[in-house]
């Protein structure tokens, strides 16, 4: 019987992400897969839409989390949220972007994180 011949894994892609020509599946893929990867916007292509920039936090828990809801209220202010565009800076926006719109599934996420 032949012996197993150990693969090296395929070498990370600098661009990965940074453009609209070579987007990411998902921000983890990123933070796996590209360069050197810093907390921002990154171009994430999933299912049969075009390329879209999402928000990765590549800092928190060991990074590659995406934002999809963000909601920042401070006293006196009305409860006003964009449920059209996703967040694209969590100090400022009040928006989120339903997962199905992004043709994400349920299965596609594998943990939620809150921060109040």
């Amino acid at each position: 019987m032949d012996e197993p011949i150990a693969v090296e894994p395929p070498p990370k892609d600098p661009e990965l992400g940074t453009n609209e020509n070579d987007p990411a599946l998902s921000c983890m893929d990123v933070f796996l897969n590209g360069g050197v990867p810093e907390t921002g916007l990154y171009w994430i292509k999933s299912g049969k839409l075009n390329p879209y920039t999402i928000y990765c936090d590549m800092d928190t828990d060991g990074g590659g989390w995406s934002l999809f809801y963000n909601f920042v209220h401070k006293p006196g202010e009305l409860f006003d949220i964009d449920s059209e565009m996703l967040p694209t800076e969590p100090e400022k926006h009040k928006s989120y972007m339903d997962l199905d719109q992004l043709e994400f599934k349920g299965t596609d996420v594998m943990e939620l994180r809150f921060f109040c």
